[in-house]
């Protein structure tokens, strides 16, 4: 059985789009064992909620 276990790592607001943010999240795919068999950190944006 694999399960995917993700962590936000670094939030990187937009300078020049105010509702955007960079995200960077760390994706690791394990076994039944707890063994990591995939890592992999991909970048995307992100839109912010407005405020409350």
């Amino acid at each position: 059985m694999l399960h995917v276990e993700s962590e936000i790592v670094e939030i990187i607001p937009s300078q020049s789009k105010p509702n955007r943010a960079m995200v960077r999240v760390l994706c690791q795919t394990k076994n039944q064992r707890g063994e990591v068999l995939q890592r992999f950190r991909p970048k995307m944006v992100c839109f912010k909620r407005p405020a409350a």
